[in-house]
């Protein structure tokens, strides 16, 4: 009886503890989902058409790397301005989600959809980082083997993978049961041959798909650090030696290496935040778990968003490592601010659309401040003329 007595307040504070630490796990979870998806999506958005801009400005957009990252960018905005908010809707307020017929049309186009998007987005990162490193090992080829052409035809081929691969959501997704609040659409596993495919051979597919996509880019990102390590090396030499650089293999050795260090970082944070996911999809389709569903809700939150972390990291990411980028995003919102003062002290203005067009396409050079050179004389012109030219 004594050993019963003693161990009775032991019981007790330890279904205390497990009992806070769930409720503590079911809070986080709730306050992640009611925050963080308005947030990635709006600013997820925003920075993905300021990446679109730049990667269509003069400096860009006949580079085949800066196509692969505009399409990119693109997806990515598509992405968070669809599936996201619908998640966010459902998450919050489940009561505005009715079953129905339509509901599972609904889901087998979000799943197709967020599923397609997030492989297309890794298959990007594998073409843009397998043609980089194909420019820095043959830099004498680059010009007939990486072109723009090249590009869309390597885009056009990943797409019709991805379609390939998840073409089954379309014909097995439904809503999921009232009460699941994790997650908007599941997969229906009532046909025994699919619930075979979907618990033991899916899982494989996937896992396969990504282990081999992960292996191409580590593989090409050694190829193009070795490669960009190298050239910094020689270009240290040749000015110690004092050796000068013929203007234009310079800006084009500048910008190759910018390219390249911006596609490591991008391909290095690919990695790292959709793995997780992979892993807790993993586990729950093969039926294993924490045995607390708080817990799990609060794994399944932060592996799910760290997707979506990874669709707006790119645009901090080529500002961190690509001064070019800087540059020419620092011209488009200077310029945006010059035509928004233009229309403030002249409501209705004809002329700041079209200046803004001269402008964007004439991209002017840099002082060595790093700011526009003609941004003076182009305020100028628009406060002098606001209504544009006779």
């Amino acid at each position: 009886m004594g050993s019963t007595a003693n161990s009775l307040p032991n019981d007790t504070e330890w279904t205390v503890s497990k009992n806070f630490s769930t409720t503590v796990a079911f809070r986080i979870a709730d306050g992640i989902d009611l925050y963080v998806p308005l947030l990635l999506s709006i600013s997820g958005i925003v920075c993905n058409i300021l990446v679109v801009m730049v990667m269509h400005s003069k400096y860009f957009r006949h580079n085949s790397t800066s196509f692969y990252m505009m399409v990119n960018a693109i997806v990515d905005t598509s992405s968070l301005a669809l599936v996201l908010p619908a998640h966010w809707l459902y998450v919050n307020f489940p009561g505005l989600f009715v079953k129905t017929p339509q509901s599972h049309v609904m889901c087998k186009f979000f799943n197709f959809f967020g599923w397609g998007t997030s492989d297309l987005g890794i298959l990007l990162t594998v073409a843009m980082t397998t043609e980089r490193a194909i420019a820095v090992t043959l830099p004498l080829r680059v010009n007939s083997l990486c072109t723009k052409r090249r590009a869309k035809i390597g885009v056009a081929v990943v797409t019709v993978i991805v379609t390939v691969k998840d073409l089954h959501f379309l014909m097995t997704s439904v809503m999921v049961s009232r009460g699941e609040a994790e997650y908007l659409c599941e997969v229906s596993t009532e046909n025994p041959f699919y619930s075979l495919f979907w618990t033991t051979l899916w899982p494989w597919i996937h896992n396969a798909f990504l282990l081999a996509s992960f292996v191409i880019i580590s593989v090409s990102n050694v190829i193009i650090i070795k490669h960009v390590n190298r050239s910094n090396r020689t270009k240290f030499v040749k000015n110690l030696c004092g050796q000068k650089i013929h203007g234009n293999t310079a800006r084009l050795q500048s910008r190759g290496r910018q390219l390249s260090v911006m596609l490591v970082m991008d391909s290095f944070t690919i990695v790292v935040f959709t793995l997780p996911y992979s892993v807790i999809v993993t586990v729950m389709s093969s039926g294993h778990g924490t045995d607390d569903s708080d817990v799990d809700k609060l794994m399944y939150a932060v592996a799910f968003y760290l997707l979506y972390v990874n669709r707006c990291a790119n645009f901090y990411l080529y500002c961190l490592s690509g001064s070019r980028f800087r540059d020419v995003l620092k011209q488009i919102l200077c310029c945006c601010c010059c035509c928004c003062c233009c229309r403030r002290s002249v409501f209705g203005g004809r002329g700041s659309g079209s200046l803004w067009a001269s402008y964007s396409h004439t991209s002017p050079p840099l002082s060595p401040s790093g700011l526009p050179t003609s941004m003076s004389k182009i305020s100028v012109a628009v406060c002098m003329n606001p209504s544009g030219p006779d």
